[in-house]
This record gives structure tokens, sequence and C-alpha cells, in this order.
């Protein structure tokens, strides 16, 4: 059994779910192949055929690959059309993804070109009915990571969170510690980038970003200030290795901020909540649903409670009471064990 991965996610450094399932295929003594997009100066304009949310250059280019393969893994919508060579073949399709790329694609559509706003309704309708018609109609198996997205194809998908690279890592946020603020991903105004700098502000405490900043205002504002370290994105080895010396000093506080600017935003599960959870860093966030069920679950507070905010600062059982918290909800719901076991029940129909 040989497994051609064909994705568009980061490979340097490597997208942390594209990493969970290597790491699983080598335990396993799986052979595969990452096949990452390709881009070309003239070729690639190929992809406005489809407004970009397909990368039609990579799948006409890599297309005859798939002849090599036993299995075929399709990581996100970009690809997804491959899958219908892998149906021609009789190759087995797993399609994975992570976002309601369509929403999400949408959404990046209209900032780009504001016209496409007035025909917004009906990209999302087209699009979203070829992902469901290539996801039904060619691939054996669909697997995502939110009950949400479980819901958009039906019900007939398998349900497999994200678990986070940070489990088990033997760093300790201790509560005796002082508070601090922590951020981790992309910090850009739809993930809450203001509303964090201003609570930053608010609570007069440090605040550690680990991610890619992209706006000029945002950058200037952390530069500005010197209670803001900012880190550009780093391979999770490294970034543990950063966590565990910011323990040595500060009880390290989760920022989650994410706007309702799209559906896909509404409703994902967000990594960052993962990771804090997994390091037992109780978060701080809004009420979109995802962030909301893990606050409510006493696994941190929110934004606008006046009265815990000051909490997290003064009591330190208070502090220890949400970073267990914070550990116990992970185990339950997204740790590794729990995700190797849905990929056995995956995999195993296949691979021997």
């Amino acid at each position: 059994m040989k497994i051609g991965i064909f994705t568009p996610r980061a490979l340097v450094p490597m997208h942390p779910r594209l990493a969970a399932f290597i790491e699983y295929f080598k335990e396993n003594n799986i052979s595969y192949d990452l096949i990452p997009t390709q881009k070309h100066l003239v070729y690639s304009r190929l992809n406005w055929i489809s407004l970009f949310f397909f990368d039609n250059f990579s799948i006409l280019k890599n297309r005859r690959k798939i002849a090599d393969y036993d299995l075929i893994l399709i990581n996100d919508l970009k690809y997804l059309p491959i899958a219908r060579y892998g149906k021609q073949q009789n190759k087995i399709v797993i399609y994975d993804t992570i976002d309601n790329n369509v929403f999400l694609r949408a959404y990046s559509l209209r900032k780009k070109i504001p016209l496409a706003g007035l025909f917004m309704e009906k990209i999302i309708s087209h699009f979203s009915g070829k992902e469901i018609k290539y996801a039904f109609g060619c691939c054996n198996r669909i697997i995502v990571n939110s009950k949400a997205l479980q819901e958009y194809f039906n019900k007939k998908a398998d349900l497999l969170y994200y678990y986070s690279p940070f489990e088990n890592k033997g760093a300790v946020n201790d509560c005796k510690k002082l508070p601090a603020l922590l951020y981790l991903g992309e910090f850009s105004e739809e993930k809450g980038a203001k509303e964090i700098l201003e609570l930053r502000e608010k609570l007069e405490t440090e605040l550690f970003i680990f991610g890619t900043v992209n706006s000029d205002t945002i950058r200037t504002a952390i530069l500005n200030c010197p209670h803001i370290q900012h880190s550009g994105r780093i391979d999770h080895s490294l970034l543990t290795v950063k966590i565990r010396e910011l323990f040595e000093n500060y009880f390290l506080l989760g920022t989650s901020f994410i706007k309702s600017v799209h559906q896909s935003y509404v409703t994902q599960e967000a990594n960052k909540d993962i990771d804090y959870l997994a390091l037992g860093i109780p978060i701080i966030g809004n009420h979109r649903k995802p962030t909301e069920e893990k606050i409510m679950s006493g696994c941190g507070v929110f934004v606008e409670n006046e009265t815990d905010l000051k909490k997290l600062f003064s009591d330190e059982d208070f502090r220890k009471l949400l970073s267990g918290n914070c550990k116990d909800y992970y185990f339950r719901h997204y740790s590794k064990n729990i995700f190797r076991q849905g990929l056995d029940k995956i995999f195993g129909n296949y691979v021997k």
C-alpha cells in the first residue's frame, strides 16, 4: 500500500494536521509521498477559471501521478477535483478538510475583488455544490475536524479533531507565576488582533505573539510597544521550547477572538484553542461557539467578564482550577490517542 498525499498545506513549517497524518503513517510503516501544489508564472492563471477555489494548474500537472498510488489522500478543497481522476482509476480516495473552505475562499475573493460581492450568494452556492459533488461522488471517505463540517456533509463524514503537538511535553503552566497573554497563529484583524492589543493595554501585562503579521498597522503597533514580543511562524518543536521558557516566568493566558466574518470562522475549531488546552493555558475569549463551549466548560473566561478577569490576576487557586480544567477537557475530546483511534478506523479498512 502506497499513499499519495495531494496537499496545498504548508510544508515548511509543516501544517500540524498534515504532520499528524505523516507521523501516523511512519509509525505504521505506511509508504507515502507528498505532492504539493505548484506555481507557474503563466499557467497558474488557469486557476482564475475556478476563481482560485480550485488549483486547476496543479491538478492538471499532477493528475498522472495518481497511477503510482493505491490510496489518494486529498488535503483541502483546492485539490479536491483531482478525486475524479482517482475514481476513474479505481483508487481509494479520502478527502480531509478542516475548514468550510467555500466560505473562506469566498471571503478572500470579496476582499480582493469587491464587485464579486454582488454575486457572492451564487458563487458560494456553485462551489459548495461542486465540493459536495466531488466529495460524495468521487471519494470513499470524508474526514472533518468539527461538528459543523460534519453537518455540512450531511453527517456522512468522519469527525477527527485536531490534536495538539504540545500534548504531554512536560511543560507546566505554574499558577504561582505572574500572568501574561499568549497568542498563537496568524495575528490579523479577522482573528481579533486589535481586541487583543486593547486587552493587553487594559490589563497592563505582557503579550507574546507567535505567528504571521501581515498588516502594517498591526505590525507598527507591536513594534511601538515594549510589552509585546513577536516571533514569526516557527515549527512546533521550536515553539515548544519558547513556551517552556515563558513558563519559567509567567502563567500564560491564551487569547482567542476570532471574528465571525464568514461561516467558516463562525463554526471552525481553532487550533490555537486546542493548543492552549493541551498546555493547561486558560482561554480569554469571545462568544464564537467553539470557543464559547470551552469557556463554558470551565476552561477560561469571557473577555467582558471583569470579575473573572481580575480574579485571574489575583487568585492563584482560580488560575490552578482553570488550568486543570483545560487539560482535563483536552484529554476528553482532543487527545492524540483519540486521533489515532480515529485514523485506525478510517485507514484500517484499506491499509494492510
